[in-house]
């Protein structure tokens, strides 16, 4: 609140922190794992359990911005658009393939618009 009280955006604070060399000053992100589920469906601790392992076996395999949008047994890889090229290599994509199954999705995906905010909340 003191920032914004000072009119600093979310772009300023972030420069002072590099500045500063505070290492997490490019930290993507962090937003509730609700936004990953669809508006109407059933939230279940099970569920954001998945979803919360799902990310980060993915940023384990190195997407820094990533997201699992969950529906139901498809999960709804969204990573960073510099990072869309490098998932389809084929050990990369198989790894990704075997640790969203390790999770408990039947079927994965790669949104093709990449990582943004947002995204369970756009219409058509």
């Amino acid at each position: 609140m003191l920032f914004r009280s000072l009119g600093w955006t979310k772009t300023d604070v972030r420069a002072a922190a590099r500045i500063r060399g505070i290492a997490i000053w490019d930290k993507p992100p962090d937003a509730c794992l609700l936004t990953r589920i669809p508006p109407g469906q059933v939230v279940t601790g099970t569920g954001l359990r998945r979803i919360d392992a799902a990310e980060r076996r993915l940023a384990r395999l190195g997407f820094r911005a990533v997201r699992v949008r969950s529906h139901g047994e498809l999960a709804r890889v969204e990573v960073a658009p510099e990072d869309l090229e490098r998932f389809f290599e084929a050990g990369l994509r198989r790894e990704v393939l075997q640790a969203l199954r390790s999770v408990g999705y039947r079927y994965v995906s790669l949104d093709l618009e990449g990582y943004r905010t947002g995204s369970m909340n756009r219409r058509r």
